[in-house]
């Protein structure tokens, strides 16, 4: 007879150790709490994201992860350029030296196990139990300890990393080429003559991978398998971030923003305002419900400039070439351009 499986305890478990995950431990690091991460890949591995951030969000959680920064968006349509000078940079991430770098600075433990649920302050992972006073679901969208699953209506994305043109190395471009998109596509410089590039829409993967290769032919860029991914974007508005006494955050939460996809910035934004209420939960300043209600608040603030991203997601997605191209010129015209790119950096900002 197998004995049974020990019992493993923490003050806070946290499920997924990606950005969110990673974010909540970082902001609980010198708190003095038995920190968890739980995850059935290693830190660091298989990334899944674009990784574009502020580039003073990297070099204050862990600068040598920076690859290239830019200081510029380009928006490119088949009859329309416009560029967005920013007023900060903003670059792209190794993932694996970030989030390796972010846990070694943490503090915090690792299993290397599958999460399958939680009930009465326990995970349950394929490792055995993990019995933890505070738990947090940061297992992306989805939402493994969830009751509910924020599925319907996601974008999907597919990338891949190759050489670009010299033209494509100093700004974010942006593509919205509605002939062969049903959303946009993207070039994301990394240095090096590098490029994260990717396609994302509300369609089925097949069909992506259709209009993928016709973007990538539209931009000269040639198709390979280096380092290619794909995956949901639950960008459609914030979801919920509480349920049962468990803390959602990051893309289990929704909290990726509708239109540009921009997910990591809000998902550390959302790990400390939920690394607030741990630490007040734990230290006995708060009440577990009066935790749960303050990062419930702290996340519901942000919902109506998520809700208007989200509306304007589905007018740019629904709309034809020439309305998106207006619209394009609009918001990309001076000095609007400056105002609208303030207002936006300000939702959720670190």
């Amino acid at each position: 007879m197998m004995e049974p499986t020990k019992t493993m305890h923490a003050d806070v478990a946290i499920a997924g150790a990606s950005f969110a995950g990673l974010g909540v431990a970082h902001f609980l690091k010198d708190a003095g709490l038995d920190v968890l991460l739980i995850d059935r890949k290693g830190i660091g591995e298989q990334r899944t994201s674009a990784c574009g951030v502020p580039t003073y969000v990297a070099e204050n959680m862990a600068p040598d992860s920076i690859l290239h920064s830019v200081k510029r968006f380009s928006f490119e349509t088949p009859t329309l350029k416009r560029n967005v000078d920013l007023h900060e940079e903003y670059c792209a991430l190794d993932y694996h030296a970030f989030c390796t770098d972010v846990f070694r600075k943490s503090g915090a433990r690792f299993l290397d196990a599958e999460v399958t649920g939680a009930s009465d302050g326990v995970v349950r992972t394929s490792k055995g139990d993990v019995a933890a006073r505070l738990i947090v679901d940061c297992t992306g969208w989805k939402r493994v300890l969830g009751k509910t699953h924020p599925r319907q209506k996601m974008i999907a994305a597919i990338e891949i990393t190759v050489p670009i043109a010299k033209k494509y190395e100093e700004s974010l471009n942006f593509f919205l080429y509605k002939d062969i998109l049903p959303g946009y596509g993207w070039i994301f410089p990394v240095g090096s003559g590098l490029a994260r590039v990717g396609a994302g829409g509300p369609i089925s993967g097949a069909q992506l991978s259709r209009a993928f290769l016709s973007f990538l032919g539209r931009t000269g860029i040639t198709f390979n398998r280096n380092e290619l991914i794909g995956g949901a974007i639950p960008c459609t508005g914030i979801g919920t971030p509480v349920e049962d006494g468990i803390f959602f955050v990051g893309d289990s939460a929704k909290a990726v923003l509708p239109l540009t996809a921009e997910g990591i910035r809000t998902s550390l934004y959302f790990a400390k305002q939920c690394a607030y209420s741990l630490r007040s939960v734990a230290g006995g300043r708060m009440t577990p419900k009066e935790g749960q209600d303050f990062y419930f608040g702290k996340v519901r603030e942000t919902a109506a400039a998520f809700s208007a991203l989200a509306m304007l997601q589905g007018v740019t997605v629904a709309s034809p070439q020439p309305l998106v191209d207006a619209g394009l010129f609009l918001v990309t015209s001076k000095p609007l351009q400056g105002r609208l790119m303030r207002a936006y950096s300000s939702i959720a900002r670190l």
